[in-house]
């Protein structure tokens, strides 16, 4: 009777265990393509997505769409469930290009999520090598902190309570001279 009741239970501990392993642990690609059909199921109309995991259960997916020229700039953020990845909360922008001063080097908008605060946008000139955002704390982030696409979007995701009111984001060429500055005001609107 001993005997059973030990085999069962190692049974049922391998079970958990095999269990545990298959919902738990982060699958790395399976995940990217689990996540795209989620986003396709969201809008067939997604191009260029990009998909920054911020942990094994926790993502953020930019993306553009709409028409002409994939005006509309999304955001997404997904948790990961025992049935797979799910929306937690989406948002979309217009980033046309006659929104935006005719000088400017790149676009900027700034959106709160449950989990995290991003600022994004769209690479206006092609000769940006680095884009550097300054608290008004003295707080730099720059090089990896803040990503430049392929496909000319950029983001910067806050993984910490970071206050980017006051904030200035400066834009630098290839050369490293300063092409453009940008300020974040009290009501997270953006100015150039």
């Amino acid at each position: 009777m001993i005997k059973k009741r030990g085999i069962i239970l190692i049974i049922c501990f391998a079970v958990l265990l095999s269990f545990f392993y298959v919902v738990i642990v982060d699958h790395g690609n399976q995940d990217s393509e689990e996540i795209e059909e989620v986003l396709k199921d969201f809008n067939p109309f997604l191009f260029d997505i990009n998909i920054e995991p911020v942990s094994s259960r926790y993502a953020i997916a930019s993306y553009n769409w709409g028409y002409p020229h994939d005006t509309k700039f999304g955001l997404v953020e997904l948790k990961k469930t025992l049935f797979g990845w799910e929306i937690v909360k989406a948002t979309s922008d217009r980033m046309a290009f006659d929104d935006w001063p005719q000088e400017a080097s790149i676009m900027a908008v700034y959106n709160e999520l449950s989990e995290s605060v991003v600022l994004r946008g769209r690479v206006v000139v092609s000769d940006i090598e680095e884009i550097q955002i300054q608290t008004k704390d003295g707080t730099r982030y720059d090089g990896s902190d803040i990503k430049i696409t392929d496909n000319y979007m950029w983001y910067f995701i806050t993984k910490e309570d970071v206050d980017l009111t006051g904030a200035t984001i400066t834009v630098l060429s290839e050369g490293g001279e300063i092409e453009d500055e940008l300020y974040v005001d009290d009501e997270w609107n953006i100015h150039y």
